[in-house]
């Protein structure tokens, strides 16, 4: 799958099976915990591409997201220099279903939507800049991610055995 028919389809969920606001900062961070979860749950990544750690709202970046969407005229309403654009809200008209995702694919985004999407970006930015594996600057590729985020379930299962 592409990641822009990933964040078309999570547009397309922010508006209706939970809707919440969606802001371009907030999908990108979205966008990333969805790609770790991928790995462990199908033990598959969703898309090609990386993200790199950004001392920013979301934490994280990807450039494909990041070009596509500040591109759109939206975003002509945030001109001034007070105005962050990261925080304004997608508009609905730019989420779909897209036809070359598999049910998968699907069913990784809805969960990690209606996991994460109660969360400000500011609360999901914060979470991601606490993972070890965070450092400004650096590329977070997809094996990184894969990787981690495997390890953070170890680590659920040895607390869980640890208490039974």
């Amino acid at each position: 799958m592409q990641i822009l028919d990933a964040a078309k389809y999570i547009i397309h969920l922010s508006y209706s099976v939970k809707s919440r606001s969606l802001t371009l900062s907030k999908l990108q961070a979205i966008l990333y915990l969805a790609q770790g979860w991928s790995y462990v749950w199908d033990n598959t990544l969703l898309f090609e591409d990386d993200f790199i750690a950004r001392d920013s709202v979301s934490g994280v970046m990807n450039e494909t997201i990041s070009q596509y969407f500040n591109k759109k005229s939206f975003y002509k309403t945030c001109q001034n220099k007070s105005c962050f654009r990261g925080l304004i809200e997608i508009p609905e008209t730019y989420g779909c279903i897209p036809v070359a995702m598999t049910e998968d694919e699907k069913e990784t985004l809805k969960i990690v939507w209606i996991t994460y999407s109660d969360k400000n970006v500011f609360q999901l930015g914060d979470m991601i800049k606490k993972q070890e594996i965070w450092k400004d600057g650096e590329t977070l590729n997809k094996e990184k991610i894969g990787e981690y985020f495997k390890k953070i379930l170890l680590l659920i299962r040895r607390k869980i055995c640890a208490i039974i």
